[in-house]
Formats: structure tokens, C-alpha cells, sequence
């Protein structure tokens, strides 16, 4: 992550610098503190072992039921790098209560993705693997809200 915060001609950072350093990890500390995929999701995929997952196969989606409406805007995924990036593309749809209805797509996952979404109020996400190299082997999910202090 490029942060842009050079230091001074006496090889410092100023105050200011340093507080907002304090500030945006005090933003991440909040939005990231509570799992909401935790006793929703595989517990092999909230365990943060990235050598238990599950697999997953193209077009077999893999549901997730929070069993109430939950509020989120960020979703992290991590695949089992130890045995290499797998996915090609993926969808990530929610549930309106009538149908799915697609949040985004995304190519590779990795050691971890996180994905920044429009607010999304529901029940029931899913993820589908679209296309893959081989099964993608997903070792972690995260569901959070972010921080009221984000911008």
C-alpha cells in the first residue's frame, strides 16, 4: 500500500502524518472486528487457517445464510494459496427475498481478496466460480460493515 507520507528534511514524519496513520488504522481495526460470516458460513472458512477450505467447483454455487438480514459492504475472500491461485472469475449475488441479483464479479482471489460493495441488506449471499484453472480451493470468508468513521 502506497501511504504517500515522505518524511521531513530531519528524516521524520510530522504530527499530522502520524495521526492520520493512527486514524485510518483505528478505521480498519473497527470495520474488520466482527466476522459476520462467523456461524453462518463452513467453519473451516472462518477459522483464519488458510490449510482447511472447501471446494468449489465451476458453476456449483456455494450459499451462505446469515438466517436474518444482515447489513455488510465489504467481503474478503483467500483462497489455499500453498496450492496456487485457482479462480479465474467469480460471481458474488445476494438474495432480495424473490431472486439472486448479482453484486459483483471478480477474477483471481489469491492469497486475499476484498471486495468493496454498494450497502447490501439480506439474508443469503452466494458465491459461483465461473471459470478456474482448477477447483478453487477457498480456505476463508469474511462478511464485515465498515467503519461510520470511513469517508
Amino acid at each position: 500500500m502506497l501511504l504517500n507520507i515522505p518524511p521531513n528534511k530531519k528524516g521524520r514524519f510530522s504530527e499530522i502524518d502520524v495521526k492520520s496513520l493512527y486514524d485510518f488504522r483505528a478505521i480498519l481495526d473497527e470495520t474488520f472486528k466482527t466476522n459476520l460470516a462467523e456461524g453462518r458460513a463452513d467453519e473451516s472458512l472462518t477459522d483464519k487457517k488458510l490449510d482447511s477450505f472447501i471446494t468449489l467447483q465451476d458453476g456449483k454455487p456455494y450459499e451462505l445464510d446469515f438466517k436474518k438480514k444482515t447489513t455488510f459492504d465489504r467481503v474478503s475472500l483467500q483462497e489455499n494459496i500453498a496450492e496456487g491461485q485457482r479462480n479465474k472469475e467469480a460471481l458474488l449475488e445476494y438474495w432480495d427475498g424473490k431472486s439472486w441479483k448479482e453484486i459483483t464479479r471478480f477474477t483471481t482471489i489469491g492469497y486475499k481478496r476484498l471486495l468493496r460493495i454498494p450497502t447490501i441488506k439480506t439474508n443469503k449471499i452466494r458465491i459461483t466460480v465461473l471459470d478456474s484453472l482448477q477447483p478453487v480451493q477457498l480456505a476463508e470468508v469474511g462478511v464485515y460493515k465498515a467503519s461510520a468513521k470511513e469517508k
